[in-house]
């Protein structure tokens, strides 16, 4: 994030309408200098408990490694104390100052070196393993699809046709053509017939006719549905 001013607006969404636009900036500018510079423990002088609050406005729209630039602090840190000890001489078995501070280096990149390896690969077993699931739906596809044209390659070869049978054109349409006009027949000479029952004759003289005639409908599709 480059230096700029805030908004009153941005002060506000942060701190609160009652916060001064230039008290607002210092704070923001301030608490994100520590973000880079891995030293956010410190305290604020004058910052009145606002650090927390510029923390969070900040983390939200300006992200930042926090946790690597405290190690890099650390490391400067380690840096110097090396170089303050230095100059108190070495004896012929090694500076025991830098020692320490070599042993503990190693061990502290070991550490992160064992939490990477140990992140890649679970994430390597995670993806191997949705691999693995998908190749066996797949197989499983492919065994049924196997069955089914094995299954129908059987009935094939009992019935003994080669092709297709040869039908004419009236052979192929005239049945459903038939049918499809004896439906239509049928149903318009039933229109044309009809007597609606009287009102005494009905069974619920109070329901409505149509409804009456749209629920048996829907029964008897449930009665022909149902062992389907």
């Amino acid at each position: 994030m480059k230096r700029k001013t805030f908004s009153k607006d941005e002060i506000a969404s942060a701190f609160g309408k009652k916060m001064d636009a230039g008290e607002g900036n210092r704070i923001l500018h301030l608490v994100h200098e520590q973000r880079l510079a891995g030293t956010i423990d410190e305290d604020i002088p004058g910052s009145h408990g606002s650090k927390t609050k510029a923390l969070v406005w900040l983390r939200q729209r300006y992200p930042v490694d926090e946790e690597q630039a405290i190690l890099q602090r650390l490391d400067r840190e380690e840096l110097r104390a090396l170089d303050s000890q230095t100059h108190q001489g070495d004896s012929v078995y090694g500076n025991p100052v830098i020692d320490q501070i070599r042993k503990h280096n190693l061990a502290r990149q070991a550490e992160r070196d064992a939490k990477k390896a140990k992140a890649e690969a679970e994430g390597t077993s995670e993806r191997q393993l949705a691999k693995s699931r998908a190749i066996a739906i797949q197989e499983k596809q492919v065994a049924n699809r196997i069955v089914w044209y094995e299954k129908y390659r059987k009935i094939q070869e009992e019935s003994g046709l080669k092709a297709l049978p040869e039908m004419s054109f009236i052979r192929r349409v005239g049945p459903a053509s038939l049918m499809a006009f004896a439906v239509i027949s049928l149903c318009v000479i039933f229109a044309q017939n009809y007597t609606p029952p009287s009102r005494a004759a009905r069974l619920f003289p109070g329901v409505p006719m149509a409804m009456a005639t749209n629920d048996k409908c829907l029964r008897g599709l449930k009665l022909i549905t149902y062992p389907i």
